[in-house]
């Protein structure tokens, strides 16, 4: 329905114009964005995310979501 990733010709020049990697915290939080952008545009306002079973909501994990909220998308 929705994806985003940093291979995307437009998150590639965000992320070389702020002068970050394409892989920290940054760029996942701006993954989640657009990807909450791209969920509203097909009408979807909430998801639900299962982590495995150790999985720990930290780092690029947790950028990637608060990202996603941040982009008005509801995570459950």
């Amino acid at each position: 329905m929705a994806s985003a990733s940093t291979l995307e010709r437009s998150v590639r020049e965000a992320m070389e114009a702020a002068r970050q990697p394409r892989a920290d915290q940054a760029a996942a939080r701006l993954i989640g964005e657009r990807l909450a952008a791209k969920a509203r545009q097909v009408q979807l306002e909430s998801v639900h995310f299962q982590r495995e079973h150790k999985q720990r909501y930290t780092g690029k994990l947790r950028a990637l979501i608060e990202g996603a909220r941040a982009g008005g998308l509801r995570v459950e």
